[in-house]
Parts: C-alpha cells; structure tokens; sequence
C-alpha cells in the first residue's frame, strides 16, 4: 500500500538520521502508543533485507517489536519504505544496560571469589 501521508501516525519528533534514511518518534492513533518509524528510500521490488530478519525476529523477546510496515511516497514522487517498531525510550536502554552491567560485575565477582578458594 503506497499512501502519500501518515496515515495512522500523528509525527512527533526526529530522533535520528543516517546515510539511508531517518526515525521519527509518532504516536500512533491505533495502538494509542508512542512508535518509532523507520523511512528508508525504497529500492527496487524485492523486501529489504533487513524487513525480513525482522520479520523473523519479531517474536524474540530481547529484540524491539517491528509492529508493521507501509510504504508513502515522498514529494520528489520516490517510494518511501516505513517500518514501524515499539517505541523505546533511553531510558529504559539505559536501565537496561546498566542492569545487564550489574549482572556480569556481580557474575565476574562471584566467579573471581570461588577461583579464590
């Protein structure tokens, strides 16, 4: 489906760019949740790639959520692919991360305190 707007996002924010394309934070009218949107310029016929390991991924609990995917077409008339995910704040990678940081130093010092013994 190829669609010109947003058509269930109401766009919130940028929240970053790289050589392919861009992530905007959305709130999504449907869900009634914050998501983050993926646009990528769309090459070719074939999926990406990287849609399809998503796909594959998509019910891997340590892995974001790829919710959907929906194509638009940008004002230079070039077809747009938009992968939908879970919205995740930095916070709750930071929390992660330094929970995930406790575990292996706490992990590491029980280990070094039996080699100890």
């Amino acid at each position: 489906m190829i669609n010109s707007s947003y058509p269930e996002y109401e766009p919130i924010s940028l929240r970053g760019a790289g050589a392919f394309g861009y992530v905007i934070e959305a709130y999504d009218r449907n869900r009634d949740a914050r998501v983050a949107i993926k646009r990528t310029h769309k090459v070719g016929t074939k999926l990406s790639r990287e849609y399809q390991v998503l796909a594959e991924l998509k019910e891997c609990e340590q892995c974001v959520k790829m919710l959907e995917t929906f194509y638009t077409v940008n004002d230079d008339g070039k077809v747009i692919q938009n992968v939908v995910f879970e919205y995740v704040s930095r916070k709750f990678l930071l929390t992660q991360a330094l929970s995930r940081l406790s575990w292996k130093m706490s992990r590491r010092t029980a280990i070094t305190s039996l080699c100890r013994k």
